[in-house]
């Protein structure tokens, strides 16, 4: 899970996630993805994003901020 935070493509997720730049570059990130149901196997509105750089993480208060390509303010923010 993760949040937009300000204004320009910023993800908050955990850094027990994405604990290095190649893992921030390397991992899609997903918004939408919902199903009908709880017991749903398809989902809609699926939009997967690509991470830039790991701008800052922090292993003790378990948190990275991940700069997302694209144009993710506009449609989620």
């Amino acid at each position: 899970t993760g949040w937009l935070v300000g204004p320009n493509n910023v993800l908050l997720t955990n850094e027990h996630c994405i604990t290095s730049n190649s893992d921030a570059q390397n991992t899609d990130y997903q918004f939408m993805y919902e199903g009908a149901n709880c017991g749903s196997n398809s989902v809609s509105g699926v939009s997967t994003f690509d991470g830039l750089n790991l701008l800052k993480d922090n292993y003790a208060k378990d948190y990275a901020l991940v700069l997302l390509s694209g144009n993710l303010v506009d449609t989620f923010g």
